[in-house]
């Protein structure tokens, strides 16, 4: 896929992004995560986690997306 910048790696679909990430390409993870930040933050305020707080929730959230990551298979 060539050369890579910030601005280009945006662009890229998920899928795209998840094939980079399988290569070892040190910005899609990152691009991922920051891509779906705002969901994470969305649904971890509809739930509530006795003994638990929002920055739990939020950290519970991120590591499920990075394991969907690193576990994807087309």
């Amino acid at each position: 896929m060539g050369q890579f910048t910030l601005s280009n790696v945006n662009a890229l679909t998920d899928d795209e992004l998840l094939h980079l990430v399988q290569d070892q390409h040190p910005v899609a993870q990152d691009v991922l995560i920051a891509r779906y930040r705002g969901l994470i933050e969305k649904k971890c305020h509809t739930y509530f986690l006795a003994g638990a707080s929002r920055e739990d929730l939020m950290q519970e959230g991120y590591i499920g997306l990075y394991k969907a990551i690193k576990d994807y298979d087309k």
